[in-house]
């Protein structure tokens, strides 16, 4: 009742029904919990498989030091290191 109170104070052409009219007829009741229908679990599935586009998988990136000591032994390229 004070939002109610404090509108009527502040504006003349303030109407008391339309606040409770808007409530009634767009309120939390009328609401539906889905609005953009990406609720379901096909539709987080899917977004999350877009998220994942493009990035690569951090396991297949790394190479072992063996890795790499063998290829420079391969190339002739190892370094004496002591």
């Amino acid at each position: 009742m004070q939002l109610f109170n404090k509108l009527a104070s502040r504006s003349p052409n303030y109407k008391p029904g339309l606040v409770q009219f808007l409530l009634k007829q767009a309120g939390v009741e009328k609401r539906t919990g889905d609005l953009f229908g990406n609720r379901d679990l096909m539709n987080i599935a899917r977004n999350m498989a877009r998220g994942l586009k493009g990035v690569e998988n951090v396991y297949t990136q790394h190479q072992p030091l063996l890795f790499q000591t063998m290829e420079s032994i391969t190339r002739g390229s190892l370094r004496d290191v002591d």
